[in-house]
């Protein structure tokens, strides 16, 4: 989840965390279809020891929404966004679920 900008050309790179390198092609699917769940976007996961407590910025993380939404080829994350913003949760709680379940 990182938006870096290239050098020198002022044009802004973001990185989805599904396209972060290293991870299995099954990690890779199981993080995109994510947005079929609507338990994910109503809470965060479970704390746990092995993950550090995660911190969402709606305002700093603009790029990367814009980004996965403009991704979701099946509009799955957008449909969420419409049927449960604001009705059951508010879109910065939603998308702090959301990328904290991924």
């Amino acid at each position: 989840r990182a938006a870096a900008e290239e050098e020198g050309t002022g044009v802004g790179v973001v990185m989805l965390p599904w396209e972060a390198p290293g991870l299995s092609a099954d990690v890779r699917a199981r993080m995109r279809a994510l947005s079929q769940n609507r338990a994910a976007f109503l809470a965060p996961p479970p704390p746990s020891a092995a993950s550090p407590a995660f911190e969402f910025d709606l305002d700093a993380s603009v790029a990367v929404v814009l980004e996965a939404l403009s991704v979701d080829k099946h509009l799955h994350l957008e449909r969420q966004r419409h049927t449960l913003v604001p009705r059951a949760v508010s879109e910065e709680a939603f998308f702090s679920h959301y990328f904290a379940h991924l």
